[in-house]
C-alpha cells in the first residue's frame, strides 16, 4: 500500500510495496509512478488521475511493474481518495495485489485445456 498526492507523487509507502517493485522507500517517496510502471502501461495511471476525484470513490485497474531484477510484476490496483470533512480529496490510498502467479497459471491451464496431458488426445471441449 502507498499514498500519493493529487499530482501522483508518492508520499508514503510500506515495505511490502517496496518489495513488490524492488525500490526502497527513499527511492519512491517524492517520485511519481513512471519509474516502476511498465512503459506500455504509463497511460493507465494518468487516465485515473484525469478523472475528477470528487466523483469517484474507488478506481480499480491492472498494471505491470518492471521489477529491479528484471521480472515483470502484474498487479491489481485499487486507488481510493482520502477526503477531509468537506469531501475534498486530500490524497489517494493505493492498494496493490500481485497477480503475476495467477496470470502465469491461467495461461498454462489455457494451453493444456484442449488436450489431455495423460492420454495426449483432445479433450471433449475440443470437439
Amino acid at each position: 500500500m502507498n499514498c500519493t498526492n493529487l499530482d501522483d507523487r508518492i508520499i508514503a509507502a510500506i515495505e511490502a510495496f517496496c518489495a513488490l517493485v524492488g525500490f526502497s522507500k527513499e527511492e519512491l517517496i517524492g517520485d511519481d509512478s513512471k519509474p516502476f510502471t511498465y512503459p506500455d502501461d504509463n497511460g493507465i495511471t494518468g487516465e485515473t488521475h484525469q478523472r475528477d476525484p470528487g466523483d469517484v470513490d474507488r478506481v480499480r485497474y491492472v498494471k505491470r511493474h518492471p521489477h529491479q531484477d528484471g521480472r515483470v510484476i502484474v498487479a491489481v490496483i485499487s486507488r481510493t481518495p482520502a477526503r477531509d470533512g468537506d469531501g475534498k480529496t486530500m490524497y489517494f490510498i493505493i492498494s496493490e495485489r500481485d497477480i503475476t502467479g495467477k496470470r502465469v497459471l491461467t495461461a498454462q491451464l489455457s494451453r493444456l485445456a484442449p488436450d489431455n496431458p495423460l492420454t495426449g488426445f483432445a479433450n471433449r471441449a475440443s470437439y
